[in-house]
């Protein structure tokens, strides 16, 4: 959703090797955002409005076909279904990454027991740190700040994207690496490496 918001989406799915065309959603995701109460009181309705459509275009997702790696992550306290959904659709196809600003989620699963799930994510989740880290490769952080600014109510953008942090661009590189290095010795292998 905040990379929608950001009108930057497209942008970390080619710098990611993929074609927007193979972005995947879960089915209820445009219901989701229109109807959530906790989006529509953290980012307002304008917001929402604008999201919607943008994530609607994207083709929703098939049901995983994996059941064992489903249940694995359905039983994993702190991971929801959507989540779970998502997950199992990542780790059972070979080629696939999962973009997630759930950080709760992903760090969950690497203390969980769910071997069978942690083995087939390795490398493939790509957290909303490390999609700043490749936007702030091709745009200068005060363009970056700007293109979150309806979204900087979001607790990580609004300390990264602090108006502080932008007016360098070094500095705010470094803010988001830290944020991105202290998921990933948390994540047990599961975060794309930058």
């Amino acid at each position: 959703m905040l990379l929608a918001a950001s009108g930057l989406l497209e942008r970390v799915t080619s710098s990611l090797g993929y074609e927007y065309s193979q972005l995947r959603r879960l089915a209820a995701a445009p219901y989701q955002i229109r109807k959530s109460k906790s989006l529509r009181d953290q980012f307002g309705q304008e917001v929402l409005l604008k999201v919607e459509p943008i994530v609607a275009t994207i083709i929703a997702a098939e049901a995983p076909t994996n059941l064992e790696l489903l249940d694995e992550l359905n039983s994993t306290e702190l991971i929801d279904a959507g989540e779970a959904q998502l997950m199992a659709l990542a780790a059972s196809q070979p080629l696939s990454l999962l973009v997630t600003g759930d950080k709760r989620a992903v760090i969950a699963l690497a203390a969980s027991t769910a071997h069978l799930s942690i083995g087939a994510l390795q490398e493939k989740i790509v957290p909303l740190e490390a999609a700043l880290l490749i936007l702030l490769t091709k745009i200068q952080a005060c363009e970056l700040r700007q293109a979150f600014s309806d979204v900087l109510q979001h607790k990580t953008l609004r300390i990264v994207l602090s108006e502080n942090t932008t007016t360098n661009h070094e500095d705010c590189v470094n803010a988001v690496q830290s944020y991105y290095d202290d998921l990933r010795q948390q994540a047990s292998g599961l975060l794309i490496a930058t």
